[in-house]
């Protein structure tokens, strides 16, 4: 069974890893406010309530499918306890809040709310830091890849020179992400999605268990490739008989990495050292296997 996790933050947003993982996985694993526990403050609580509903009301069929999937819900919430630790001791703390003052708890009202902002704009950051952090390290223990959106600002870009490249495969989503579309569509591929499945859950064993990119990169273009080609032809296909399925392409690098370097990276950023000369953050030992989600041209002529 091919399980991918993503972050809340992406389940609000519909970001393009979402609607990688909702269409191409088995089981899509994510934190939910309820694995923090009863909130502390009740009134934000209260007030963020709605909001957060009307931005999670898209996936309620998601998870009753179980598509979406809850089963590592209490290991995201312990670990990303210890990274929101992590981050109210050290050098973030300085870009969000006093060091004097204690720092508050992180409990389902605050996720609450910066779900309902879409974990931008006038959110903490270090809430989105810690749960991808706490995300990552949960991954690793559990040899689930995780996957999120490449970027190019100065906190990625350090982040992408970490991660050690092991393999690179083109991948369809769906333009607009909603629940009766992501069921009609993963109904309609079954018969091409299955073996895919296989083939990248092949290659993130392996990633898990140590390979060397070139093994890697061998085992994904023999047995990714060629049947990834084939799902973007279908999809391309299917643009027509599902009404507001339009598809694009990505890419998806396959990489491995230290399973704490979102925090690591951010603390690096905010001392002013990630500039395009820094060299990558050394890996720990705990490490994880990330799929990096890139835009791509799609030219459907050539396909």
């Amino acid at each position: 069974m091919l399980k991918l996790a993503i972050t809340p933050f992406d389940l609000t947003t519909r970001s393009r890893s979402a609607a990688l993982s909702l269409l191409l996985g088995d089981a899509i694993l994510t934190l939910s406010p309820a694995d923090l526990g009863d909130a502390e403050n009740a009134a934000l609580h209260a007030a963020s309530f709605a909001e957060f509903a009307q931005a999670w009301a898209w996936t309620r069929d998601l998870w009753h499918e179980a598509i979406l999937n809850g089963a590592l819900g209490a290991t995201f919430a312990a670990q990303s306890q210890r990274a929101w630790e992590r981050v109210g001791s050290g050098t973030l703390i300085a870009s969000s809040r006093k060091r004097d003052e204690p720092t508050p708890a992180l409990d389902a009202a605050r996720l609450i709310r910066d779900i309902a902002r879409g974990g931008g704009g006038s959110v903490d950051p270090s809430v989105r830091l810690a749960i991808e952090a706490g995300l990552m390290r949960s991954c690793a223990k559990h040899a689930v890849a995780f996957v999120r959106d490449a970027g190019d600002s100065m906190l990625e870009r350090l982040i992408g020179r970490s991660t050690e490249p092991m393999a690179r495969v083109t991948l369809p989503i769906p333009d607009m992400v909603d629940e009766e579309i992501v069921i009609e569509l993963r109904r309609m591929l079954e018969p091409t999605l299955t073996p895919v499945r296989s083939a990248i859950e092949e290659v993130i064993a392996v990633s898990y268990a140590g390979a060397d990119p070139p093994r890697v990169r061998a085992v994904c273009d023999r047995r990714v490739a060629p049947l990834a080609e084939a799902l973007v032809r279908e999809a391309v296909s299917l643009e027509n008989a599902v009404g507001r399925a339009a598809m694009r392409a990505v890419s998806v690098r396959i990489g491995v990495v230290s399973s704490d370097v979102v925090i690591r990276a951010a603390e690096q950023a905010v001392r002013g050292k990630a500039d395009s000369t820094s060299p990558a953050l050394v890996a720990e030992e705990t490490r994880v296997v990330v799929l990096s989600v890139k835009p791509m041209a799609w030219d459907a002529a050539s396909i």
